[in-house]
């Protein structure tokens, strides 16, 4: 390729890459990270009179499989902050549904797995004085749940769900906690255990198994990733770059990632999902690289968060950050970066706010 076709795509390269992120940055955003205070709630026993449907069984347990098993979100309040039930989930649930609760059958039990519970402050809208911000809670929910009879567990049914918030305060976190709870009754309530009988056996051995090697990504075991560009979510989370061979290079405040293409020459890459140094890891976000820092079986980090006018308002949830579907191919990848450019001009000033990738659905919260 001539010089003057390389600065032509150069030029266009400027206008979709992302903005650099340095040394500076990266370590005020894992200052920040490691800093963030936590905010501690605890549940209320609410449901005493609508726990008859778990008379049919003489105790439940729930099993923590998040990634990040620590925490169940953030909060803004003043600064961000982190978001823990003050027991644990796994302990506070058990109490929930264990307590106050007359059993009537000693021969089942049930089991859940929590794969997810997150809670999130979903933006809805804001005004143009860019003043007030309209916020909702959002919780996200993936319950597996097991019947158990001498040591037997056999599926009942996979609670899935994801709840909104529109009636109290973004502040107030209780209410759709005891909503999922409240909704979550009537499902148990409505097993059919000649049906579940029918189904195959695991053991608890087996269940535990299956956990494990949910959280058996190479990125999340390996101790160090390995250097290169990852060109997709897949290469990431397998811990393999497909391009060993890299150089960054800032220009008016714009880095660039070169690779070397079939020639040998170094030419801007454009489409990838982020690249490692062999230490740290950098994600690829719309316009920016965001340095991941290790959260319990996944990664978070600081990034932006824009939200929309109320002209553009997506009710909801807010785009396009709070939800992106990180499991795409490389084509479509390249599709939301154009998207998250458009977005981006038409966006006001973005919100600096943790983020978690969650490997159970390849979506950053």
């Amino acid at each position: 390729m001539n010089a003057l076709g390389k600065l032509m795509l150069l030029t266009m390269f400027f206008t979709v890459n992302a903005s650099a992120q340095s040394l500076k940055d990266d370590n005020y955003a894992t200052v920040l990270l490691r800093n963030m205070n936590v905010n501690y709630i605890s549940l209320p026993d609410s449901f005493a009179a609508n726990k008859s449907t778990l008379s049919n069984y003489s105790s439940v347990n729930f099993i923590d499989a998040r990634f990040d098993s620590t925490y169940i979100g953030y909060i803004k309040d003043g600064r961000h902050k982190r978001l823990a039930l003050k027991n644990g989930l796994s302990n506070t649930l058990n109490l929930q549904f264990n307590n106050g609760t007359t059993r009537q059958n000693k021969d089942y039990s049930l089991l859940f797995i929590i794969h997810q519970f997150r809670l999130i402050e979903s933006d809805t809208s804001i005004d143009k004085d860019m003043k007030k911000i309209s916020r909702v809670n959002k919780l996200i929910v993936k319950f597996d749940v097991f019947v158990e009879r001498q040591n037997k567990y056999q599926a009942a049914f996979r609670y899935d769900t994801t709840l909104y918030d529109f009636e109290n305060s973004s502040t107030n976190k209780l209410p759709i906690i005891n909503t999922c709870i409240a909704k979550l009754l009537p499902k148990i309530g409505s097993i059919n255990l000649l049906k579940v009988a029918t189904k195959k056996e695991y053991s608890l051995t087996d269940i535990k198994e299956s956990i494990t090697e949910k959280f058996n990504l190479p990125i999340v075991k390996d101790s160090l990733a390995k250097k290169g560009v990852y060109l997709t979510y897949e290469e990431f989370i397998h811990n393999s770059p497909s391009i060993i061979d890299y150089k960054l290079e800032t220009v008016k405040s714009v880095t660039i990632i070169s690779t070397k293409d079939d020639s040998g020459n170094w030419m801007p890459q454009q489409i990838f999902f982020g690249y490692s140094n062999g230490k740290n890891i950098w994600l690829k976000v719309y316009n920016n690289f965001f340095m991941l820092r290790r959260k319990d079986q996944s990664y978070e980090f600081f990034g932006f968060h824009f939200t929309k006018t109320k002209t553009h308002s997506v009710l909801p949830p807010s785009i396009p950050y709070n939800s992106i579907d990180l499991s795409t191919s490389a084509k479509e990848s390249a599709t939301r970066q154009v998207i998250g450019d458009n977005m981006y001009n038409e966006l006001n000033k973005p919100d600096f706010q943790p983020f978690f990738i969650d490997f159970e659905s390849g979506v950053l919260y």
